[in-house]
């Protein structure tokens, strides 16, 4: 097991974001997260690197419990994620910030071409971050999340705003990078990408987890039909 997530819960106030979820996430998976807006998916995402102190339960990452640590030390021992929103110096190359993410990291010169190949932005290399396609800007969140050489990756909603090719191409990327041996929680909304690339999802509704199980499995469960797949979806 490479995480386990015991009984955690999170409050701002009077609002409790997530209530006592328990999920354990084995190592070289690549694990769904799902739900509705609002379901505490990146609630739960930012309490696992750091950012948010969970009101009550356990985080343990590789037998260690990890609850009050802060981002950078989180980070330092092997868990990265991706944002919602992708950010780049727009006046730097491709190569100059997946250099830069590698100096805070510490890795070396030949992993920034080795990542380069591996999100395959091998020949953008030379390019400045501001006239790059959405595409593009999403590999480049990838690759500089995999200059800490993680374990586990975090992958908030890394296909919104795609087309379906250009998701099919996302996957491709993820599919290999979890076979370097990374273990990957995906959110998503697209349920043909988690249909595709897991073998097990988890879904949270107003905090809660409601479900977890193969994909088939969950998307025949009544409460996830009631909370969930009555949204639209890209087919």
């Amino acid at each position: 097991m490479l995480l386990s997530i015991q009984k955690v819960s999170k409050a701002f106030g009077g609002l409790w974001a997530l209530r006592n979820v328990d999920l354990d996430v084995e190592e070289g998976e690549v694990l769904g997260l799902i739900g509705p807006n609002g379901a505490g998916k990146t609630t739960l995402f930012n309490c696992i690197t750091g950012y948010y102190r969970p009101t009550s339960g356990k985080i343990v990452f590789q037998s260690v419990d990890i609850v009050g640590l802060p981002p950078y030390k989180i980070s330092r021992l092997g868990i990265a994620r991706t944002f919602q929103l992708t950010k780049g110096f727009n006046n730097l190359t491709v190569f100059d910030n997946i250099r830069i993410a590698s100096l805070v990291s510490g890795a070396a010169l030949k992993d920034v071409w080795e990542i380069l190949r591996l999100v395959g932005l091998e020949e953008k290399k030379d390019v400045y971050v501001g006239s790059l396609t959405l595409i593009e800007r999403k590999k480049l969140e990838l690759a500089r999340a995999l200059t800490i050489r993680p374990k586990l990756l975090l992958l908030d909603e890394v296909m919104s705003g795609l087309k379906p090719s250009e998701a099919d191409e996302i996957l491709k990327v993820i599919s290999d990078i979890n076979k370097k041996g990374v273990t990957v929680i995906i959110v998503e909304h697209v349920m043909r990408t988690i249909m595709r690339i897991c073998k097990r999802v988890a879904v949270l509704d107003y905090g809660v987890k409601i479900a977890e199980g193969s994909p088939e499995e969950v998307m025949r469960d009544e409460r996830v039909i009631k909370a969930y797949l009555g949204e639209e979806f890209v087919a």
